[in-house]
């Protein structure tokens, strides 16, 4: 019998996170069904992967104004949005007859604690971040501790430094992202140019990624082959200014033959057709 899954997500759009949502819809052996606080782009990825996914529009009504703009009408609205998730929540556990419900980032998993589920629903929390100063402020950092520890039966957390960042009593599991077993027997695409060094950086586009870091560094690099460097990754999250920034370096190094290629679905073939994979993130 397989354990039935529900997944809940606070965004549709494609951060790690949430791509890390199709690799499970496509390789996880459970059935699994994924449940988002808004539409996106996200949603046609989970589909094509065969997940099942319902949309419960309330992601922005979730979001209080900063403390110094907040107004008692403010608080009593956040108070009816959650108690409008918390009955979303049981009711999809219902409908799905869940086993699970995997709570898929941290933003999620603060706003199930603050819903106070009965007992009997069984969360996991997937923890995939940094739980202290730089990543998150002091107050975050203790906000999201208590919750995680309230919410949670046990925790999977993506890497063996992210568990340490966590300070528990419940259950923990290190697992890996969801990746086919194909992935690594997939051969190598014959260069097609002996001279030239195809290097690839990607991730999505924000500053801590570290693309320029890498670009500068590729540009101080003294190499008989000619360098072309793909940036790939998209800009989910608002982060225009620094794909800005990204182009402004690569109209002012020719040498490097730059390639912003944005977003890429499948990043498979785009892998295989470099050398080599930089990765240049500035936080873990």
């Amino acid at each position: 019998m397989r354990v039935k899954v529900l997944v809940l997500g606070h965004t549709a759009e494609l951060g790690g996170a949430e791509i890390g949502m199709v690799s499970m819809a496509r390789y996880l052996p459970a059935d699994v069904r994924v449940v988002l606080l808004e539409d996106g782009p996200l949603i046609p990825l989970l589909r094509a992967a065969g997940c099942a996914v319902g949309v419960h529009d309330l992601g922005a009504a979730l979001t209080l104004p900063p403390r110094d703009r907040r107004t008692a009408r403010d608080v009593v609205r956040h108070a009816r949005v959650l108690a409008a998730l918390r009955r979303t929540i049981l009711d999809e556990v219902a409908r799905h007859s869940a086993d699970v419900v995997l709570l898929n980032t941290l933003r999620i998993a603060r706003l199930a604690a603050a819903c106070a589920l009965p007992r009997r629903i069984r969360c996991v929390t997937m923890l995939r971040d940094g739980l202290w100063p730089p990543h998150i402020s002091r107050l975050d950092a203790v906000v999201d501790q208590v919750a995680i520890n309230a919410v949670s039966r046990a925790v999977v957390a993506n890497s063996a430094w992210t568990r340490g960042q966590l300070v528990t009593s419940r259950p923990t599991s290190v697992v890996p992202p969801f990746v086919a077993a194909d992935f690594f027997d997939t051969p190598l695409v014959p260069r097609a140019d002996p001279d030239e060094l195809r290097v690839l950086m990607l991730g999505r586009m924000a500053h801590w990624k570290g693309q320029l870091l890498g670009l500068r560094a590729l540009a101080a690099c003294r190499t008989p082959r000619r360098l072309a460097v793909t940036v790939a990754g998209g800009t989910w999250f608002g982060e225009t200014g620094h794909q800005d920034k990204i182009r402004r370096f690569a109209r002012g190094h020719p040498e490097l033959h730059v390639d912003v290629a944005g977003h890429v679905d499948e990043v498979v073939e785009l892998i295989d057709r470099h050398d080599v994979l930089l990765h240049t993130s500035l936080l873990p």
